[in-house]
């Protein structure tokens, strides 16, 4: 959603198509954003077809499971940045590693699961700051996502 609100094009992939359309559409429903699609993926076949010409590449997936090996990711055209959240080997995208915090790779800024969960302690720090100076406020993602930008 915050990607789809800088005004990215958003690719969703699951399992199911209809869940991945689901899914996309909830998010567009709920935070007024265009440009979400949801898009079936569990071959290798369709995870190349989709990673081909994009930016940026997020892997969220349940942990153990590797949707993207390094061969794939580095033949692809355009990708400027990838992040996996899964801590857990094997992870997400093959070749990054936990840690990685815009390690650069084959021209390619990478962030690992622990890379990225330092962002998230900084941030979750400054909210827990901001809640000293008021009683009032609530975090949902919007707001922490003006934090991350103060930051």
């Amino acid at each position: 959603m915050l990607f789809a609100k800088e005004g990215a094009e958003v690719v969703i992939t699951s399992r199911s198509q209809k869940r991945a359309e689901k899914k996309a559409e909830e998010i567009m429903e709920r935070y007024g954003v265009k440009n979400i699609y949801g898009v079936q993926a569990s071959k290798k076949e369709e995870f190349e077809k989709i990673i081909s010409g994009k930016d940026v590449i997020l892997s969220a997936g349940p942990p153990k499971i590797n949707f993207i090996t390094e061969d794939m990711w580095k033949k692809a055209d355009n990708i400027k940045a990838m992040g996996d959240i899964n801590a857990v080997s094997p992870v997400g995208i093959k070749g990054i590693k936990p840690g990685a915090d815009g390690d650069i790779i084959d021209g390619v800024k990478i962030f690992g699961a622990l890379g990225i969960g330092g962002l998230k302690m900084k941030l979750h720090k400054k909210a827990i700051s901001e809640l000293f100076n008021s009683s009032d406020i609530v975090f949902d993602v919007l707001e922490v996502y003006k934090l991350y930008s103060e930051l």
